[in-house]
């Protein structure tokens, strides 16, 4: 019926929703909007007067788990693939590591929730891709070439509200320009989409 949509330049995206129906949604589930898809796990949900109440979180739910402490040492150096694989493993998640490292030859994994390994290793070059998949790298810089909307832009604040058809296109990482920026490139560092059962759906880019 209505609800909110952020995406954030690093990390999870989250989305607090309001549906029409008092029945459970399934712990996995994918929220679709237009034509953007994200594959994400339901964290919390509540119904009440008629309405369910839910929050969907980017993945399938693993990076809040706790992960008991573990230590690594190799002479030869441990990769960052190793730690981070073991981890996603450890608590159902994907994720793809495209350009490996090393950490050093004696890593301490804490005891602590999954997601502070991420923080710790990957620091901000991570994000959970539509398909619930996590990157370890920043959003691809991607150009929007469909038609939108600038309906307004806070210059102090960076934040430009678009009204758009082609959600999917305005994910982190993508630019664009036109009159409104002084036909300057402008990047998408985050994005809120929030819509209404009154058919109103706007988008709030961070830049």
């Amino acid at each position: 019926m209505s609800g909110s949509l952020a995406i954030p330049l690093f990390g999870l995206w989250a989305a607090d929703l309001s549906l029409a129906t008092t029945d459970n949604v399934p712990a996995n589930a994918t929220v679709a909007i237009g034509n953007m898809s994200l594959v994400g796990h339901v964290y919390r949900q509540a119904q009440f007067g008629g309405e369910r109440k839910v929050r969907v979180v980017a993945g399938f739910g693993g990076w809040r788990q706790p992960l008991p402490a573990r230590h690594y040492q190799l002479s030869g150096g441990i990769k960052l693939s190793l730690v981070l694989r073991d981890a996603a493993l450890e608590v159902g998640e994907q994720i793809n590591i495209p350009n490996d490292s090393t950490i050093g030859s004696d890593y301490v994994r804490e005891a602590a929730p999954a997601s502070r390994v991420l923080r710790q290793l990957a620091g901000p070059d991570w994000y959970v891709d539509p398909t619930g998949v996590t990157q370890i790298r920043p959003w691809p810089t991607t150009q929007v070439t469909s038609d939108y909307t600038i309906e307004s832009r806070d210059g102090g604040a960076g934040l430009v509200v678009v009204a758009t058809e082609d959600l999917a296109s305005w994910l982190p990482g993508s630019t664009f320009s036109n009159q409104f920026t002084n036909n300057a490139t402008v990047t998408n560092r985050g994005v809120r989409f929030r819509f209404d059962d009154g058919g109103t759906l706007r988008l709030e880019v961070l830049t």
